[in-house]
């Protein structure tokens, strides 16, 4: 998925434009409307995609105790199905069709937007914004096709025959990625709307009514952080919004009157003061997060986090509960100045892998295909009855990346037994220049290899980073390495590399997962780069020794160049980990390296 820049350009203080590049004019009233055509959009998706969201999530679940308790020939479940009176069903929703859930369908919105004529709008910047919002409506169609897919899986009986339920996981997973993409997605077209905007003079600070959206603004902005630190499952990011939240609130109660002086209309008045009501609602359940963590049962698997993000804090924040979002953009509507609307956030889907089960039948894997290139080349003999042969390689063999487990080669060293239990995190540089074959494509193979060798009981998360940083799969069970293998087969390079954000980010899912005793390590690869700044040095220095969280490098070039290769070893040093430059033929050993690098005690 590309790049989110949104979450680091979100508003009026964070996105500098030169007005001077730009007419020196108010934005009107009718382009406002354009824009705001645009955010109903996102959140129109958003409403609807809750209700595919909570059947995958249900789904997952009855899939999970299926998967764990039926049996695998077709003949035995159909036996087990009759005995239990259970089968395995998925209803997929019809809400992005249905009138009574929206003001507008959504796909009605999607032409309206079509047809608006935006005049203050330059060509290139309505051709972007129709490209953006294109790009979230092509997500949004392939979770509605995914669920109609499950729905088929279910009702044909195709599960019967599938022993492992391999496709339907394989739909789940593929789900978890779209609703992120589509978290994403709906980021990136916000961030091209609030740069738009920004080309404008700004509104008046004395207009009352702008006056009042902007107080009402501060708050909410606080609030989305405290949603962003959830999903990042930052408990101490969510704390910090607390006493800003808390001033805000009391700045909005204790100014009222100043802020609403000049405001002609009542409904605006009014819906002013049910926009604070909100944001009241919104801190307390903040507070209670906090001080009084309270979480199901049966989410425990999902953590607290993604529990109160889901069922507590959207419900409070998006429309769909009539939450604080909802009323902020009613205010907007109420007004008669070209005031933005904000977007809602996207619901969190985590997809819990299938549970171990020791009976499971043995399947003789095919015989790997293992070609070299420097091994292909035909010899030409002196015999006369041998056809001539070119001495051009043959190709490959490519077989799907997804199909068979990563071949190991004999002389490939193996995990030394006493190896502590692995916390690896994968923190990968994805910017541009790292999609040449030995580089990025190089990593993903070493580390397909090096996933048949490690323990069940293992786990594996990736982080990536280019312009922003973020967590491309949480933490893993090895146990389920086909979800694992789908994750890197996913990864795309793009954009110039920000190793900061990177770091600081893979850190955190370290030790949100740290193993006691275990071996806690961020393998970082990338072709280079990297300037050891203060901040950068005290954080991994803090790090590796207080936390005994180590980070190794690996860098991946056509050649070691000295001047990167040395600074790469002094983050290596000081993060205690490992250096290594890294090429085909070591690539397998050094990965394996890695996981022997702690003993288990």
């Amino acid at each position: 998925m590309k790049i989110n820049l949104f979450k680091s350009l979100f508003f009026f203080a964070s996105f500098v434009i030169s007005l001077d590049a730009y007419p020196q004019q108010m934005i009107d009233k009718n382009t406002e409307n354009y824009l705001n055509l645009y955010v109903d959009y996102i959140n129109a998706g958003i409403h609807g995609v809750k209700f595919y969201h909570k059947k995958f999530e249900q789904f997952n679940q009855s899939l999970n105790k299926y998967y764990g308790e039926a049996p695998f020939s077709k003949a035995d479940r159909l036996s087990y199905e009759g005995k239990k009176g259970v089968s395995l069903k998925f209803e997929s929703p019809s809400v992005m069709s249905d009138p009574s859930a929206f003001t507008v369908l959504p796909e009605d919105l999607y032409y309206r937007i079509s047809g608006f004529a935006a005049t203050s709008l330059t060509g290139e910047q309505v051709q972007l914004l129709q490209s953006r919002v294109t790009e979230t409506r092509t997500i949004l169609k392939e979770i509605m096709n995914i669920s109609a897919n499950l729905e088929s899986y279910c009702m044909d009986g195709a599960y019967l025959e599938d022993a492992s339920l391999e496709v339907a996981y394989k739909y789940l997973n593929r789900a978890e990625i779209l609703l992120h993409d589509f978290s994403e997605s709906k980021d990136l077209l916000y961030y091209e709307i609030r740069k738009i905007q920004n080309q404008f003079l700004p509104q008046s600070v004395n207009n009352p009514d702008t006056r009042a959206y902007n107080k009402l603004l501060t708050f909410v902005l606080y609030a989305r952080n405290v949603l962003i630190s959830m999903k990042k499952e930052d408990k101490n990011g969510v704390f910090e919004q607390l006493p800003l939240m808390e001033t805000a609130l009391s700045d909005l109660r204790q100014n009222e009157t100043v802020y609403l002086q000049g405001v002609k209309n009542p409904q605006l008045v009014e819906q002013y003061e049910t926009t604070m009501r909100k944001a009241e609602v919104f801190l307390k359940i903040t507070k209670d997060y906090i001080e009084n963590p309270f979480i199901e049962p049966k989410y425990n698997a999902y953590g607290l986090a993604y529990y109160n993000f889901n069922n507590y804090f959207l419900n409070n924040y998006n429309r769909y509960g009539a939450g604080l979002i909802n009323d902020f953009n009613r205010f907007v509507e109420i007004s008669e100045m070209p005031l933005l609307k904000l977007p809602e956030e996207v619901h969190w889907l985590k997809i819990l892998p299938k549970p171990f089960r020791q009976d499971l039948p043995v399947v003789k894997p095919e015989d790997p295909v293992v070609v070299k290139r420097d091994t292909l080349k035909i010899v030409i003999t002196e015999d006369p009855e041998t056809p001539e042969k070119s001495e051009e390689p043959l190709p490959i063999a490519v077989k799907d990346s997804l199909a068979p487990e990563p071949a190991v080669s004999p002389e490939t060293p193996s995990i030394i037994a006493g190896a502590a239990p692995v916390n690896m995190v994968l923190l990968l540089d994805v910017s541009g220049s790292m999609q040449k074959p030995y580089k990025l494509p190089l990593l993903k193979n070493s580390f397909k290899n090096l996933l048949g060798l490690l323990r069940d009981y293992d786990q594996v998360s990736i982080v990536v980073y280019s312009g922003n940083a973020r967590v491309a799969l949480g933490s893993t069970i090895c146990s389920d390495k086909k979800k694992i293998m789908e994750a890197l087969e996913m990864l795309e390079t793009s954009g110039k590399s920000d190793v900061l954000k990177g770091i600081k980010l893979a850190y955190k899912v370290a030790q949100n997962n740290y193993l006691k005793n275990g071996n806690n390590r961020i393998i970082l690869a990338t072709d280079g780069g990297i300037d050891l700044g203060e901040e950068l040095k005290k954080l991994i220095i803090e790090n590796s020794n207080n936390y005994d969280v180590y980070l190794s490098v690996f860098y991946y070039e056509e050649q070691e160049f000295i001047g990167k290769a040395e600074k790469l070893k002094g983050i290596a040093q000081i993060g205690k980990g490992n250096y290594a430059y890294i090429n085909t033929e070591n690539a397998d050993q050094m990965m394996i390296k890695e996981v022997n690098s702690v003993r288990a005690k």
